[in-house]
């Protein structure tokens, strides 16, 4: 018999599928044939033939991994992250390169993490994944099939905005089994990577019929409709718009009920929906809705979480200016603090700087400062913090580096400051401004702690990738809490006929979560 060393290499080879045959046939005769030489040595190496085989069964595993691996010259094989650590295995032609989807991983500072998808959603996105396929770029491309198609419109709000309503109009396209596409306008293709494989997400050229609908008021569900009363019946034409900007009207609102959504899946072949809203908590109204929803997401504050991190990834453009940053200022550093600092009408504190720095304090990110002077030899020993400011003002950033600069910390640790960009004002529809602000989400995704302001959706959308509960700023200022949910808020959510056992109140008293 061969020996223990010989045994273990045709363990680790019949252990790989590529070599499983071989190991069988050939290297099983020829291990027993070594096994039985084992006292023996080659001369002048000290070295018997059984360890030299086992060299060799290694060395065939490796160049078997290589082949199986890398392999093929039209496609390459990626692997797509759905939440934490839910992986959709999938051929994407080569020349469509997409380098966030397998890096950003490595990126996000390492978490434990108990929001994991279930395998309902692992075969819904699948099937979705086929039907888009089959179902795009149109009708025309499929004349025996039977498509049902859904266009989403930017609403012209920031990316956070963007962000959270095309997650939330994707779970209406699986819910309804829709093929999604988007409108070219407002960057979104030229940030982010095609989802889904063998296929696009943009509006197909052929859609003409589909430009003006959008504008015309004629086809909106709530003009259809006529108010909001849900038992009224409606039939609805082949093309309707669902307004769910936070303007809309009390009519429009009537999307969410259970007996127009019936309708619109037996009338409407094609949605154009228009929104700037996280309004997935009113699509629990909806009966049919309530129960796949249940089923797919049993933790219901992981929706967004989970599709997040399976549809939006930054192209190539834009990760690697984000990937870069993070080597060049943050990667040295034992912790990272992201701190997303956003003043609004329902949030506007006086001293904001000074109540982030308190409340990383109070939360223990950061020691307290102290007048005393240590010698500079001792606090090179401390521990290296990088604080990752994203803010539109550059004042916030300044007020901390002026405290940590003007005095010490009492636990010895070094504190460095960073702000990638500093635009002063909004300006979406800019390319450079939305791929900054794609970039210092993801950044702030990465972070060990992060503290958002409220009720910001550029916070929303950083907290959902990175699987978190976020430290968060009180709505009267001055003291920061854990958030309850990793969920977003519907800011606008509609009338109290949609109220749901399974929602309350936002921070700021703005809109409902579930």
């Amino acid at each position: 018999m061969p020996d223990h060393r010989v045994r273990q290499g045709l363990v680790f080879l019949q252990g790989h599928p590529a070599g499983d045959k071989l190991s069988r046939n050939i290297f099983s005769f020829a291990a027993l044939k070594f096994g039985r030489q084992r006292t023996r040595r080659i001369p002048g190496s000290g070295m018997s033939p059984s360890f030299l085989f086992v060299v060799f069964l290694f060395s065939a595993a490796v160049l078997l991994w290589i082949f199986d691996n890398f392999s093929g010259s039209a496609e390459l094989s990626r692997t797509r992250t759905l939440g934490s650590s839910f992986r959709i295995t999938k051929n994407y032609n080569i020349s469509d390169t997409c380098r966030s989807r397998i890096e950003y991983a490595s990126y996000s500072r390492q978490r434990s993490t108990s929001f994991e998808p279930s395998e309902s959603l692992h075969r819904k996105i699948l099937e979705y994944e086929a039907l888009h396929a089959r179902c795009y770029p149109g009708p025309e491309q499929c004349s025996n099939c039977t498509c049902n198609y859904l266009l989403y419109v930017t609403a012209g709000q920031g990316m956070g905005n963007k962000m959270i309503a095309l997650v939330a109009t994707f779970l209406y396209a699986l819910l309804t089994d829709r093929t999604m596409v988007i409108a070219g306008s407002e960057n979104l293709a030229t940030l982010f990577c095609e989802p889904f494989p063998s296929s696009s997400w943009l509006v197909p050229p052929s859609w003409k019929h589909l430009e003006g609908a959008p504008f015309d008021g004629s086809k909106w569900i709530g003009s259809l409709a006529g108010s909001l009363n849900c038992s009224h019946g409606v039939n609805f034409p082949e093309v309707v718009v669902a307004y769910l900007v936070n303007n809309y009207r009390d009519e429009d609102k009537a999307f969410f009920c259970k007996e127009h959504q019936q309708a619109l899946q037996s009338s409407s072949k094609w949605i154009v929906l228009s929104s700037d809203q996280y309004f997935v908590p009113a699509l629990y109204n909806v009966p049919v809705f309530r129960s796949k929803l249940e089923e797919w997401f049993p933790q219901e504050e992981a929706i967004f979480h989970l599709l997040v991190r399976y549809l939006l990834h930054p192209r190539d453009v834009v990760w690697d200016r984000t990937a870069r940053y993070y080597d060049a200022y943050l990667a040295q550093a034992e912790l990272l603090v992201g701190v997303q600092l956003r003043t609004s009408v329902w949030f506007a504190p006086p001293d904001l700087a000074n109540d982030a720095f308190d409340c990383l304090v109070q939360q223990g990110a950061l020691a307290n400062i102290t007048q005393a002077r240590a010698p500079r030899t001792s606090l090179r020993k401390g521990k290296k913090v990088a604080v990752l400011v994203v803010s539109l003002d550059a004042q916030y950033s300044q007020t901390l580096k002026n405290k940590v600069l003007g005095y010490d910390l009492e636990d010895g640790s070094s504190v460095s400051i960073h702000q990638p960009s500093v635009e002063g004002v909004q300006n979406t529809g800019n390319l450079d401004h939305d791929a900054k602000a794609v970039m210092e989400i993801y950044l702030l995704s990465m972070s060990d702690v992060l503290v958002t302001s409220p009720p910001s959706t550029f916070g929303y959308s950083a907290v959902g990738l990175a699987g978190v509960r976020p430290v968060q700023f009180a709505c009267s200022g001055g003291g920061c809490s854990a958030r309850e949910s990793m969920e977003p808020c519907y800011h606008t959510y509609p009338d109290q006929q949609f109220m749901l056992d399974n929602i309350q109140r936002c921070e700021c008293e703005l809109g409902y979560r579930l």
